[in-house]
């Protein structure tokens, strides 16, 4: 039923809060099944059109989370805006849509613009959003990672230190080293594992040059 106005009129419905409260969850997941369909053959704005149509609150969070990340599937190299509107949104479903999204290859183009959000998530999204940032594989957001080993969050600073396995450059394994010099217990194994995983040749005479004595 994705043919004609049978899709327009019920997210409408949905919209306007005319369909009574115990099958909007049936009929919101009904179009979101319209709108994959759409996706997956191609018509990106239609699709694009419904699933934008269920970010209600009142729809449950699975499907809101859903139609956030079809959306920007959809998008696809537009879809940096609305992964930014979603990060600074209060609906953390829509927020850990955005991640997901991240760690996906269509959305490996919006790690750049997504670290800048970075500090202004809550403490428990940080830590995901980095390891989302890591498996984009960007080293962009390499100055961002190194401001998250500051911060007051356990997770996040051990989120950044791990990130950093796959991210690091000479200068990160420098800022482990002189963070191991005041780390203990958890941090400070997770330190060490990051110094000797992280790759480059550059990130091999950073460590000697630090054990070498003057």
């Amino acid at each position: 039923h994705c043919q004609g106005g049978y899709q327009h009129d019920l997210r409408e419905e949905i919209g306007r809060g005319a369909i009574p409260s115990e099958l909007r969850p049936v009929l919101a997941a009904s179009l979101l099944e319209c709108a994959e369909g759409l996706e997956s053959s191609g018509d990106g704005n239609n699709a694009a059109a419904i699933y934008r149509s269920l970010y209600d609150p009142s729809l449950p969070a699975v499907i809101r989370s859903a139609a956030c990340l079809g959306e920007m599937r959809s998008l696809k190299d537009r879809a940096t805006p609305l992964l930014l509107d979603a990060l600074a949104s209060s609906d953390e479903a829509r927020q850990m849509a955005a991640i997901r999204f991240l760690a996906m290859p269509q959305g490996k183009g919006s790690a750049r613009a997504a670290a800048s959000r970075l500090s202004s998530l809550p403490e428990h999204l940080q830590s995901q959003l980095i390891d989302a940032l890591a498996a984009a594989g960007d080293r962009s957001v390499l100055p961002e990672i190194h401001r998250a080993l500051e911060s007051s969050s356990r997770a996040t600073r051990l989120a950044a230190v791990e990130a950093l396995t796959q991210l690091g450059n000479a200068s990160s394994a420098q800022r482990l080293l002189d963070l191991a010099g005041s780390a203990q217990g958890g941090e400070l194994a997770a330190i060490r594992k990051s110094l000797a995983r992280m790759p480059g040749a550059d990130v091999d005479q950073a460590l000697t040059a630090a054990v070498t004595p003057s």
